[in-house]
Parts: structure tokens; C-alpha cells; sequence
């Protein structure tokens, strides 16, 4: 994951029916951050992750899709930028950077967009889906 590269919290999520698990989790060197732990049970309707298990693609897709933004939907002072990742089948799971909405403005936000697009392609290739960049880069 891009916790180091991005200076945020990082996690994985997957879908567990109407709702979604964090099955993976690192925490921010910072002293200010989100609070989610490793089997967290969260909604599907609020948070950029849970919108991206809630609204992805069944099948595999050839490009990769552009990261979910959310800000203060989950709780007014977090902010989370996600994307999903995928196998030869399908959907596996939402990576996800999240922090304090303070350090989420538009720049640092497209920095992050960039380090999950990066990652999401890497992990999504590890469990045998290639995917291009929607504007044709490889």
C-alpha cells in the first residue's frame, strides 16, 4: 500500500453483503487520523470505499477506473480517496487512503489519485487483471 508515499492511513476493504470489511490496515505516522481497525464493519452508502464496492463493475474491466472521492460523508472531519481492485473474475476490493479533511484538499488529493491508480494496477496484475489507464497509457 502507499502509506509511506502518501502519508495517510491505508486500508483494503472488501464486500460483506449490504456492508463492507476492512480486512487490511495501515496507520498514518501522524497524530492526527481516521480511526479504523482491521475487521471494521462500515456502510456501503457513505465513504469513497463503500461507494466504490457499492457502484463497481462485476466483470473485470480493461481500463482502470478513476478513484471515488468522499469528504466529511462517513464523519464530518474525515475525508478518503478509493478504487477498486480486481482479479480475472471481477471485483475483489476497495484500496483506500483516508485522513483528516484538512489534508485532502484538490492537490494532495490528485497526488493520492495518482499513488492508488498506480497501486490498484499493480495489485489488480499480481491476481492476473490488466488494466490500462483510461487515457490510453500502459
Amino acid at each position: 500500500m502507499q502509506r509511506h508515499a502518501s502519508g495517510e492511513s491505508a486500508s483494503f476493504f472488501r464486500r460483506d453483503g449490504d456492508r463492507r470489511l476492512c480486512l487490511y490496515r495501515e496507520e498514518t505516522q501522524r497524530a492526527i487520523r481516521d480511526h479504523i481497525m482491521e475487521g471494521d464493519i462500515l456502510p456501503l452508502d457513505v465513504g469513497a470505499a463503500g461507494h466504490v464496492l457499492a457502484s463497481a463493475p462485476e466483470g473485470a474491466p480493461a481500463e482502470c477506473p478513476s478513484p471515488v472521492i468522499s469528504r466529511g460523508e462517513r464523519d464530518a472531519e474525515t475525508a478518503a480517496i478509493a478504487i477498486p481492485v480486481y482479479d480475472m473474475g471481477g471485483l475483489v476490493g476497495a484500496l483506500a487512503l483516508s485522513g483528516p479533511c484538512a489534508r485532502f484538499d484538490e492537490e494532495r488529493t490528485n497526488e493520492m489519485a495518482a499513488l492508488l491508480v498506480e497501486q490498484a494496477q499493480a495489485l489488480s496484475a499480481r491476481l492476473g487483471c490488466r488494466m490500462h489507464l483510461e487515457r490510453g497509457e500502459n
